[in-house]
């Protein structure tokens, strides 16, 4: 059915080309009808919005995916988040017992991906709340028999 139109020439180039030449000729003339304007830019459009500081529930639902983290055993992922929590944590000095789960969980954390030297480091952390805490100083006196050196 096709070799039937082999004769005729069905691709159009006119048509292609003054298309082509409409869109250019368009452009400059826009170029015309919009050099006149002026455009304003307002300062500070461009800033980031605040980020409110994290409320109970942020923190929460971190809390939550730490602990997930660690029971899917993906300490990789886990590690870090917590270390970053515990940064946080840290800089805001409440002593709501988080803190300690955090470290906690790092520890572990770390012990488990064989980064016994930072375990080490993050039980030297907890000494202070070893008579509280029963768990914890059990989690770093491990921490140090892995790391190879003495508490404290």
């Amino acid at each position: 059915m096709l070799c039937d139109f082999g004769d005729f020439d069905l691709v159009d180039e006119t048509a292609s080309h003054n298309r082509e030449e409409r869109i250019r000729a368009a452009f400059e003339r826009s170029k015309d009808s919009y050099a006149k304007e002026r455009v304003i830019t307002e300062p500070g459009w461009y800033d980031p919005p605040e980020i409110p500081p994290p409320t109970k529930l942020h923190v929460r639902n971190i809390d939550f995916s730490l602990n997930n983290l660690y029971l899917k055993r993906d300490y990789a992922q886990a590690l870090p988040l917590a270390l970053s929590q515990l940064e946080v944590e840290e800089a805001n000095m409440k002593g709501d017992g988080r803190e300690i789960q955090l470290v906690d969980l790092a520890i572990r954390c770390a012990m488990k991906l064989d980064k016994n030297e930072l375990a080490g480091k993050l039980a030297d952390k907890t000494a202070q709340k070893w008579l509280i805490n029963a768990g914890l100083a059990l989690i770093s006196a491990e921490a140090y028999r892995v790391s190879s050196r003495p508490s404290g």
